[in-house]
């Protein structure tokens, strides 16, 4: 069956999902109790490099998953997602990756896995989200990233989550293929997988360590640990410290080439009435190579909209705020604001010293339209160290709806 036939019977089983009040005793009673969720989402982008490079698009489309309940713990998942074109896709400002090249539609089957547990294991096979530092689903396009994947998570030690995954494939935002890992790295025409092991231990509420390394076979090797504290300074005041380091460098057959590089940052994060929060960050970037990380969402302190801050020898800083407007006759209103500013030490014209300023507002409907959230964002980029701009702008517009 085709993606786009598999997302038609998702979509249709979850117009019409029947409550079932009694435990299902046998195999096909638990599929049929299954759990059917759904997104409907709309997005519109607009991102002006220069006069003759803009990037725009709207689409509209989303998300139908199901989920069988567990029966003697076994269970399993799947999930279509789709873009479908809208009314605004011109042919010459492809990139946004909220469609497929070409400015096209697309449907694929995300998600498709086996799970079982016991014993504080589980055990979770084929395709998958993975939700880890350089491993993630990086859901800010139209549909997230997935992986090929044969995962192992155990919570048997004490505080301690510990995972081991083998993964395979990866679907990019907009791809409709899973790609070998190595491939989608950017060395077209070879299949090498990733190994990533990891722990994350919460020895108290308040604290949080872990720990990940990431083995990508013939291409690199690259550790990333954290570290997260929280303390309260009154009933309404909180404070949190955090610290990151990553390392990576080449391992096998090198057909990254001959590197090795490595990060850190700080971060204090001061949080008044559980409504405002100030934010506070600094990051120093290796030089010799910039941070290679080609599959996810960049962890890093000072990575916000659009940059990373992750270039060699490129030190940041980044300052944010947010405000929650709960409890107020703005219930459901929120927003955040953050700005970073870069340099690489003795830059060069062709490395001038970095700006970026980010606004996101969101609104979460209330009664009826519960679950329908509107999510508004701006950036303004200033002498990108990344890109070859000096100046760009970018605006989305996001409706979900979720049911």
């Amino acid at each position: 069956m085709s993606p786009r036939a598999v997302l038609l019977v998702l979509l249709c089983a979850c117009a019409w999902s029947p409550a079932r009040a009694e435990a299902p005793r046998t195999l096909k009673e638990s599929l049929r109790a299954g759990r059917f969720d759904g997104n409907i989402r709309l997005y519109y982008m607009n991102r002006d490099y220069d006069p003759s490079r803009i990037q725009e698009a709207f689409a509209l489309g989303g998300a139908a998953s199901y989920l069988s309940p567990s029966w003697r713990g076994l269970s399993a998942g799947l999930t279509g997602f789709t873009s479908q074109r809208g009314g605004i896709a011109p042919g010459g400002r492809d990139g946004t990756y909220i469609l497929a090249p070409g400015q096209k539609s697309y449907a694929v089957l995300g998600e498709a896995y086996a799970r079982a547990e016991g014993f504080k294991t589980e055990l979770k096979l084929f395709r998958q989200k993975l939700d880890t530092p350089f491993l993630n689903p990086w859901d800010i396009k139209m549909t997230p990233v997935t992986v090929e994947a044969y995962t192992l998570t155990n919570s048997a030690l004490p505080f301690t989550q510990a995972m081991l995954s083998y993964v395979h494939r990866i679907k990019p935002w907009s791809s409709v293929e899973f790609r070998p890992m190595s491939d989608a790295a950017g060395f077209e025409g070879t299949d090498h997988p990733v190994v990533m092991a990891g722990a994350v231990v919460k020895p108290a509420p308040n604290a949080k360590f872990q720990l990940w390394d990431y083995v990508a076979c013939e291409f690199m090797n690259l550790l990333y640990a954290q570290a997260d504290y929280a303390m309260g300074a009154g009933e309404d005041v909180s404070f949190e410290l955090s610290g990151q380091t990553l390392w990576q460098r080449d391992i096998g057959r090198q057909i990254g080439g001959d590197f090795h590089t490595g990060a850190s940052g700080i971060k204090g994060t001061l949080t008044l009435d559980q409504r405002a929060a100030f934010k506070l960050s600094f990051t120093n970037a290796e030089e010799g190579h910039d941070v290679v990380n080609p599959w996810g969402g960049y962890p890093g302190y000072t990575s916000i909209m659009e940059e990373d801050c992750d270039v060699a020898g490129e030190k940041a800083w980044g300052a944010g705020f947010s405000y929650d407007f709960k409890g107020t006759r703005l219930e459901g209103l929120s927003f955040f604001m953050d700005h970073t500013s870069a340099h690489v030490p003795g830059g060069t014209p062709l490395k001038p010293p970095q700006r970026e300023t980010d606004l996101t507002v969101d609104y979460r409907f209330k009664e009826r339209l519960s679950g329908l959230w509107l999510r508004m964002r701006a950036a303004s980029v200033h002498d990108s160290l990344s890109v070859v701009s000096r100046i760009y702008r970018d605006y989305r517009i996001i409706l979900n709806y979720d049911f």
